[in-house]
This record gives structure tokens, C-alpha cells and sequence, in this order.
């Protein structure tokens, strides 16, 4: 039975952390600025506001005659509007209204002109305010869409006020929500205290920056945070009866928790711009509908390759098909997809702390490896363009090393644990075209490195068995017809001269070897990676070691293809369960030295994650994506 926490303790220390960022919001004079965007959807909601659009020199959207946008969490305070609009042929008449109110009635001329209007402290609620724009059809035959043709609307904040109760309840909400999960994962009262502290201390940083945009989110995070306590409830019921949580679990699972409600929310944000995640949506109901065939033709054309015959599974597809009968539509079906992928991505780090265990390191060790995953830049990059079956490869291949850890730590592997180990292996293969190549590899150099120490020559022979199986099954199930095609389309893009597909590639995520490590890790966990490996050789060899060397030799093989075949940064993102890993092991070590060690660990770990979801954040709030970001 779950029992909530008194509320003698929910409203104790912990809570001293709201009520410093609110005082330091209004200390810092945090006043408010917006200016609607023109690259990207606007972040608040509205409604008769056109796409963007480009003439006269100008880049403008169109308002309709009727048209409004909604501001939550402005202070009570005195605003300044700043419009820059064409008004077309004919002059009209426009009213400004503010929470229905009328403000200014505005004779409009038939050409550019900036507005500014004072909007007294009076007409703001604090709450939720409504800016109104109305004015007639500029003839009868006329869309009511093309109202006027805006290029600049921005609402500035001209004096200090006190801070918006609205914002005040989000920092609240944010808190308790914190603290509750905190509650569910089992965290110690010391750790609640902390995570409530760092959560709303956080919120409070990105509110005084983006903080219309933020509360805008504030119903998604709301329901995105009751579906992240619905399950951590469940989990809780159903495991801490047979087995009890220790304290890194419940950080590692408290830390997945987050990373959940932060990518749900975001993909679901306003302002999110959609590359490829409707498009799944698209596949997937196409599937259902029949037209398999359609999708498998579109997606086996990779342009970055240059290669028209790629064998692109749609195994990973058909997971979702199900819910088709329940989504019908491309806008739920988008929604769904991206609070599902969501989850499952958030399990990642509850896998990784498994791999851990199982593999002989300590819990700490464990917790390393997940805070790691989640403060890697690169764990973001296919929620950035909606390649789902990459996310989903990554966690049948984490899922899999998981599976031959546990049946390793027996004396020998029954029937079942084979067929369990093929099938998933198939499972991984099937699931995303490049596991076809990095998959082998990773488990291929773990089965020589095993076969060259006696005592692990038994598990040597079983992987080279469970993965030789595994590839024959896979290429009788759909790999085999295409094989021809893939070689013959290779030799000709090797001796081409010009290598379009790579070419045509976004240039923000094609950079030089040095930019990719920074972008995609920040550095420090490649320059840990080799003091891991190494710590993990002085120990022994194991099955381990042997899996992690073969992730160290595909990144380096990965890399050098690279120049050849943009890999789109495919092989960073397979090898995260090595750059998560074998860094925790360096800093496991590190925290083992005393206090200094302790310290230096958790600001290289708190670091990361704070760039990592930085970088994310910036992609999801203002679609800025590079290698400095991603």
C-alpha cells in the first residue's frame, strides 16, 4: 500500500528552495520579454496566425480579421506592445483588445508602420492574458486568414512589479510533483531535499529566460508528470513487496523519471518543429492500412547515402500498428508515438544500471553509467528528427547485453536462455539496417577477445554460435534479398567522384572528428573511456571487458567509414552504451579516492547533465541544432 509523505515533510526544508527562487526572480528584476517568432512555430498558443511567409523584403505571417495569442504568467505590471503590420489597399480600422477589453481603436494605412502601445498593469491579470487583434475583410471575396500582414509583434515588460502568482503556482507544482516522485522512486529524505532544490532552482533559470514559452507547456508537463507518477506508482507497488530498492536505483530511476517527463513534454511543445516524427506517424498507418509495401519502397532510399537499395526494416514499425485501430488520425498518432518512444528511452538508463549489476560492478557504478547516458548530448539526437527505429534499436541492443549477462552469471546457458539470446539478437538485427553491421562487430570482437583466455572460451563458443545463428535467421527473414542490390550499389558509390548523399547532408551535424566528440559528448566521457577500459583489464577479463573492447573497436572502425559513408552519426549514438559505461567505471574509481574524488565526480556528472539538457532544450524551445548543441 502506497502511504503519501506527511505534509509536515513535504513543507519543510526542501521547500526553502521555492521560496529562494522566487525571491532571487524578483531580486534579479527578471522582466519579461517576447517576440513572436518568424523560423519557427510560435511557442504560445494562438489561433489565426498564418505560416510564415516572405515578400516586400519582409519576413511576415498573416493574422486573420480575428486573431489572438495567449500570454500565461506575465506580471501585473505596465507592458509595452511593438507591432510592425501592412494593413494592404485600403485603410481600415483595427481594434487592440486585451482580455476582451478594447484598448485602442487604430486607423491602419495601406502600407509598413510600426505601432507601440502601452498596456497598463490595470488590463493583466497575472494569469492567463489574451492579446486580440480585429479588423474587417478588406472586401467581401477576401479570406477571413488575410487580416494583416505582420512582421514584428513583441510585448516587453517596462516596469518591476510582483512576480505572477501564476508562476509562483507552476515553481509549487514543479516542487511537489518533484517531491512526490522522489517519494515513488524511494528516494532518502536527503535526496528528495536535493532533487527539489536543483529541480525548481533549474525551472527558476530557464523561467527568467523563456518563461512565456515555459508556462505555455505547463498543461502538457502536468499531464506528461501524472503519467510519469501513474507508472512510477504501479512500478513501486508491483516490485518493493519482493524486492527491496536500494539507494542508487532509486537515484537512477528518479533521474529516467525526469528524462521522461522532459522529452514528453517538449516533443509535444508548440513550438516544436517536426522533421520525420509525423512522417512515422504517417508509416504507421499506412502499415495498418495495408500499404507496407509503399512505406518499405520510400524509406530503402537513404539520399545521405546515395544508396536507393538500403534493406530498411519496418520490423519496428509494426510494434506500434496496434494502436492504429485507437489513433486513426496523423496528429494522434504523432503525439502517441512521442510519449511512447519517450518512455521507452527513459527505460535506458534502468537497463544500463541492470548491465551493471549483472556484469559485477558496484551500484554506484550502475548510477554512474545512467546519470551518464542521460547527460550525454547524443542520447537527444533522433528525438531531433524523429528516428524512432534507431531509439528503439538502441534498447533491444542494451536489453540484449543485459540478457547474456544475467545467463552468463550461470554455470552454463539452457535451451532457453539460447533461443532467448537468438531471438533477441535477431530481434536487434531486424529492428534498424545499421544493427546488421555494428551488431556483429561489437559481439564478433567480443567472442575472439573471450576465445583468447581459456576460462571464458565456453562463452566465446556460445556467442559465436548465438550470433552465427542469429545472422542466418535474419538474412533468411529479410536481410537475403537484398544483399546483391546493397554490394553492387556500394562498389558503384565507392568509385563515384562525387559523393551527393553526403553532401546533401544538414551542415550543422556534419562537422570535422573533433567537432562531432565535443557536440555529441562534451569531451570528457571519450578522454574517461580509455582510463575505464583500462581499469577494467587490471581486473581481469570478463564478458564484460570483451563487450566493451568491441564497442571501442567499432567507434574507431565507425569513424573511419565516416569519411567514406555519412553514417549520420549512427555510430555515436550505438556506441552509448560504451561511453556510458566504461567513463562511470573511471569515475566509480575516482569517488573510491576520498572526498576530492567525490566532489570532482559529481560536477564532471552534474555538468553533463546540464548540457545535455541544455542542448535538448535549445532544440526544442528555439530549433537551434548544431554541434555545439546536439
Amino acid at each position: 500500500m502506497i502511504v503519501l509523505p506527511s505534509l509536515s515533510k513535504l513543507f519543510a526544508l526542501r521547500y526553502i528552495s521555492v521560496v529562494l527562487t522566487i525571491f532571487t526572480l524578483f531580486i534579479i528584476d527578471s522582466l519579461t520579454h517576447y517576440r513572436i517568432p518568424f523560423n519557427i512555430p510560435i511557442e504560445l498558443y494562438s489561433r489565426g496566425i498564418g505560416e510564415t511567409e516572405f515578400g516586400d523584403g519582409k519576413t511576415f505571417r498573416w493574422f486573420a480579421t480575428d486573431s489572438a495569442i495567449t500570454f500565461s504568467g506575465l506580471d501585473q505590471a505596465t507592458h509595452l506592445l511593438v507591432m510592425n503590420l501592412h494593413n494592404g489597399v485600403l485603410q481600415r480600422q483595427l481594434t487592440i483588445q486585451v482580455n476582451n477589453t478594447p484598448i485602442v481603436h487604430y486607423n491602419v494605412r495601406p502600407s509598413w508602420q510600426k505601432i507601440y502601445l502601452l498596456i497598463p498593469r490595470t488590463q493583466i491579470t497575472s494569469y492567463i492574458d489574451t492579446l486580440a487583434l480585429r479588423i474587417p475583410l478588406l472586401s467581401p471575396d477576401t479570406e477571413p486568414s488575410f487580416g494583416l500582414a505582420v512582421s514584428e509583434l513583441a510585448i516587453h515588460q517596462i516596469d518591476k512589479s510582483t512576480l505572477s502568482l501564476f508562476v509562483i503556482f507552476a515553481l509549487l507544482a514543479i516542487a511537489f510533483s518533484i517531491d512526490l516522485l522522489g517519494y515513488l522512486t524511494k528516494l532518502t529524505a536527503t535526496d528528495r531535499t536535493l532533487a527539489v532544490w536543483v529541480g525548481v532552482l533549474a525551472s527558476g533559470f530557464i523561467l527568467a529566460n523563456w518563461r512565456l514559452q515555459v508556462m505555455a507547456l505547463l498543461p502538457i508537463w502536468l499531464f506528461m508528470t501524472l503519467i510519469a507518477i501513474c507508472i512510477t506508482a504501479l512500478l513501486q507497488r508491483c516490485t518493493s513487496r519482493r524486492q527491496p530498492w536500494s539507494p542508487w536505483f532509486s537515484r537512477a530511476l528518479m533521474l529516467s523519471v525526469v528524462l521522461f517527463v522532459i522529452h514528453a513534454t517538449t516533443l509535444n511543445a508548440p513550438a516544436f518543429v517536426d522533421i520525420d516524427h509525423r512522417a512515422r506517424a504517417n508509416h504507421v498507418l499506412q502499415i495498418a492500412a495495408g500499404n507496407a509495401a509503399a512505406v518499405q519502397a520510400k524509406l530503402s532510399n537513404q539520399y545521405e547515402w546515395g544508396i536507393s537499395s538500403v534493406p530498411y526494416s519496418l520490423l519496428s514499425y509494426y510494434f506500434f500498428v496496434p494502436l492504429a485501430t485507437l489513433l486513426p488520425s496523423t496528429l494522434s498518432m504523432t503525439i502517441a508515438l512521442k510519449i511512447v518512444i519517450s518512455l521507452i528511452n527513459a527505460t535506458i538508463p534502468i537497463l544500463l544500471y541492470g548491465l551493471m549489476i549483472n556484469a559485477g560492478h558496484s551500484q554506484r557504478a550502475g548510477f554512474l553509467a545512467s546519470a551518464l547516458y542521460i547527460g550525454l548530448p547524443v542520447q537527444h539526437i533522433y528525438f531531433h528528427d524523429g528516428s524512432y527505429p534507431t531509439i528503439i534499436g538502441l534498447w533491444f541492443t542494451i536489453l540484449t547485453l543485459l540478457v547474456i549477462h544475467m545467463f552468463e552469471r550461470q554455470p552454463g546457458w539452457s535451451w532457453i536462455g539460447f533461443l532467448t539470446v537468438t531471438a533477441l539478437i535477431v530481434t536487434t538485427l531486424l529492428v534498424y539496417v545499421m544493427h546488421i553491421a555494428f551488431v556483429p562487430v561489437v559481439l564478433g570482437v567480443a567472442s575472439l577477445i573471450a576465445y583468447a583466455h581459456p576460462a571464458l572460451r565456453p562463452t566465446s563458443y556460445r556467442l559465436f554460435s548465438v550470433v552465427g545463428v542469429s545472422i542466418i535467421i535474419a538474412i533468411l527473414l529479410y536481410y537475403g534479398q537484398f544483399i546483391l542490390p546493397t554490394v553492387s550499389a556500394v562498389i558503384d558509390r565507392l568509385q563515384a567522384s562525387t559523393r551527393v548523399g553526403h553532401d546533401s547532408l544538414p551542415s550543422p551535424l556534419v562537422g570535422s572528428f573533433l567537432e562531432q566528440v565535443w557536440g555529441h559528448t562534451r569531451l570528457l566521457p571519450v578522454v574517461l573511456l580509455p582510463i575505464g577500459l583500462f581499469l577494467m583489464f587490471r581486473k581481469g577479463a570478463t564478458i564484460h571487458l570483451a563487450m566493451m573492447s568491441g564497442y571501442v573497436v567499432l567507434l574507431i572502425i565507425s569513424c573511419l567509414v565516416d569519411t567514406q559513408f555519412s553514417l549520420w552519426n549512427k555510430h555515436w549514438y550505438f556506441c552509448l552504451p560504451a561511453l556510458a559505461i566504461l567513463p562511470a567505471i573511471a569515475l566509480d574509481s575516482f569517488v573510491q579516492q576520498g572526498f576530492a574524488g567525490r566532489v570532482i565526480t559529481a560536477i564532471l556528472v552534474a555538468f553533463l547533465i546540464w548540457e545535455s539538457t541544455l542542448a535538448w532544450l535549445l532544440r526544442a524551445m528555439i530549433y537551434e541544432w548544431s554541434l555545439r548543441t546536439l
